[in-house]
């Protein structure tokens, strides 16, 4: 089997339970939010330093359209996607959070397969020569492609 890229594998061990529980040793990107907002320019520099180093990383894993947009956007996820359930005081919530939080991620990084029957067909429509044809199904035909 082979290896996960360091990327993924970066997201998967920044949404595990054990990096969600642990106090002590945590990444200070999401034990110093709240404290860096309030600090010098010196202290968001450091802050600067390791964020630029994550998003490097997803960066090396990461093929275009977009990709230094969707390393950006990973390195905001993971954080935002820890320290949000962490302030919250329902466990449960908290898990729903860092769970849906762990999962856009890998689909950001386009580290899993589609799941839902939308980004399926998406899918096959970049395939498809013509282009709307996959969007469209016969139980749907009041929809259009784009509509929500």
């Amino acid at each position: 089997m082979a290896r996960k890229p360091r990327g993924q594998r970066v997201v998967d061990a920044y949404f595990s339970r054990d990096h969600f529980d642990d106090r002590e040793t945590c990444c200070p990107l999401i034990a110093l939010p709240s404290d860096v907002m309030r600090g010098s320019d010196a202290v968001k520099g450091s802050y600067r330093e390791i964020l630029e180093k994550l998003v490097e990383i997803f960066m090396d894993d990461l093929d275009e359209p977009q990709r230094r947009e969707r390393a950006l956007a990973l390195a905001a996820l993971c954080v935002g996607g820890i320290v949000t359930p962490k302030c919250v005081d329902d466990p449960a919530l908290a898990d729903d959070l860092r769970r849906a939080a762990h999962r856009q991620a890998l689909r950001i990084g386009g580290w899993t397969a589609p799941t839902s029957r939308r980004e399926r067909k998406m899918l096959q429509s970049r395939r498809s020569p013509n282009r709307l044809a996959p969007l469209m199904s016969p139980r749907e035909p009041h929809r259009r492609a784009g509509d929500d």
